[in-house]
């Protein structure tokens, strides 16, 4: 039972004295507002940081990084050389019909000359032989032509250059040659005429070109 007493100026409450119970209550007063103050910055901290945390967490920053491709095209351009060939002209020195045999008066031709002249044995470019049976020309080289037609000049060397060292050749009517006079000029012939009735009357007619000489 509480009884209040004064006692030198003191008062008590059943028997604790005044002054105690007042440092308690401000004591607990002080605790309780200290723990409030905790408990209020405390979940302000935990409020901010959840909301720090949310922000965080919702929002994403999605960098694009565009790379340029650049494409390099190589060109190649192809220069292609024309070559023209110029294809050598021939120039005629002498064309036309030689008749050699016995019946004829002359068995050999120098081809140098325009027109030929009948030569002996040193200055002949084509010699005709025959005993009445077998009709044959010399010359300084001759070489028979067998593709058919008559070649041109660029033939007549390729044949004569295929065939080297033949100067004698047996022919008949048909019979085509290509032929070198003795100063180096090539020439073509065709028999278009073989008579073999004797010795005396044997002959052939050609058809002749000679081409000059290449500068």
């Amino acid at each position: 039972m509480l009884a209040d007493s004064v006692q030198g100026g003191t008062h008590f409450y059943g028997g604790i004295p005044a002054w105690v119970l007042l440092v308690v209550v401000v004591t607990a007063l002080a605790l309780l507002a200290g723990l409030v103050m905790w408990v209020t910055s405390s979940g302000a901290t935990t409020l901010h940081a959840g909301r720090v945390a949310m922000v965080e967490t919702t929002t994403d920053t999605t960098t694009t990084t565009t790379r340029a491709v650049t494409s390099s095209v190589s060109t190649t351009t192809t220069t292609v050389a024309s070559t023209t060939t110029t294809a050598r002209v021939s120039r005629v020195f002498w064309q036309g019909t030689l008749s050699l045999g016995m019946a004829t008066g002359n068995i050999s031709f120098s081809l140098d000359q325009n027109p030929p002249n009948a030569g002996d044995y040193g200055t002949v470019d084509l010699l005709y032989q025959s005993d009445g049976e077998v009709h044959e020309l010399m010359a300084t080289a001759v070489a028979p032509w067998e593709a058919g037609g008559v070649p041109v000049e660029d033939q007549c060397a390729e044949r004569l250059n295929s065939v080297v060292g033949l100067q004698q050749v047996e022919v008949e009517q048909g019979t085509t040659l290509c032929f070198l006079t003795n100063r180096g000029r090539r020439g073509v012939l065709t028999v278009t005429e073989a008579v073999k009735t004797s010795l005396l009357d044997a002959s052939v007619t050609l058809a002749v070109t000679v081409w000059d000489l290449q500068k």
